[in-house]
């Protein structure tokens, strides 16, 4: 969702004038239906942070940081102490209730993950009571514009003894407090990735019955 580069450019000669914007739905005062007008909030929110991401916080910030819960459920999460010029983006895919920065890390060469990030960034983590983060990677595969094989890995059906350890040094797991929130939910970024398969499909069909069309009138006669 996030391209470098790209210029917003819309006029006659484009081949699909269609501009999607966030709504705000509203109960009508005078009958059962609803209102919509556009989220100037939602839209200003992602606007301003397009230009600013990740957003790193300042050491008084840092301090002040305490973790919710809820602000971390269905959301895209980014590091903010790494790859600042590439940002990676994820889905929060688990709050581990049973994990916190003073708990063991994967790797057996840090005893936690205080440990790791002090040695590795030079981070110290002020919130010790915050729970981490399992997280998946965004994928602009969703946008499903080319053909992909369906060769994934497939999970063995039996798990062996030592999954679990496996498992869990597979994971991707981040803390809360060193990492940027996007507005736009998990949700959401999901269902906007779909949107140039959308209109891509949609644009060739009506190409397809442009073609037809002319076929009919030029080659067979008919009028329409």
């Amino acid at each position: 969702l996030c391209k470098a580069n790209l210029d917003f450019h819309m006029d006659a000669s484009t081949p699909i004038n269609t501009l999607i914007v966030p709504l705000h739905r509203t109960a009508s005062n005078t009958n059962d239906k609803f209102e919509y007008s556009i989220n100037m909030k939602y839209v200003q929110e992602v606007v301003q942070m397009m230009g600013d991401t990740p957003r790193v916080p300042d050491e008084v910030e840092r301090k002040n940081f305490k973790f919710r819960a809820e602000d971390y459920r269905d959301a895209v999460v980014m590091p903010w102490y790494r790859n600042l010029e590439q940002p990676v983006f994820y889905y929060v895919a688990e709050i581990l209730e049973n994990l916190t920065p003073s708990s063991p890390f994967p790797d057996e060469e840090y005893s936690s993950f205080n440990e790791y990030f002090i040695k590795k960034y030079n981070l110290e983590i002020y919130d010790q009571t915050q729970h981490l983060l399992d997280v998946d990677f965004t994928s602009n595969r969703l946008n499903l514009l080319l053909p992909r094989a369906g060769g994934g890995r497939r999970k063995s059906a039996t798990p062996k003894a030592d999954d679990s350890t496996a498992l869990s040094r597979q994971r991707q797991i981040y803390v809360p407090e060193l990492m940027d929130r996007h507005p736009i939910s998990a949700t959401l970024w999901n269902l906007i990735s779909a949107l140039p398969s959308f209109f891509y499909r949609i644009n060739h069909l009506l190409l397809a019955d442009e073609l037809r069309q002319k076929i009919l009138v030029d080659a067979l006669g008919y009028t329409k």
